[in-house]
C-alpha cells in the first residue's frame, strides 16, 4: 500500500478511498479489501458506514 500511496503522491496526489470490512465474519475473502487497522496506520480516516459490513475510509494526498 505504501508504494501505491507514494505513486499517487508523486503524480500530484488526490483523494484515495478504501472500503474495508468492519468484521471478519465474511471469511478470508473479506481480507482482500484490507483491514480497518491497516488503513488507519497509513493515515486513512473513517468517513461513513457502507451497509452493515463495510466502511468508507479516505485519505487526501497532496
Amino acid at each position: 500500500m505504501r508504494a501505491a500511496l507514494d505513486s499517487i503522491h508523486q503524480q500530484g496526489g488526490g483523494i484515495v478511498e478504501a472500503y474495508p470490512p468492519t468484521s471478519k465474519e465474511g471469511g478470508t475473502w473479506s481480507l482482500w479489501f484490507g483491514t480497518v487497522a491497516m488503513f488507519e496506520r497509513e493515515g486513512f480516516k473513517a468517513q461513513a458506514k457502507l451497509g452493515e459490513k463495510h466502511l468508507l475510509m479516505r485519505k487526501t494526498l497532496a
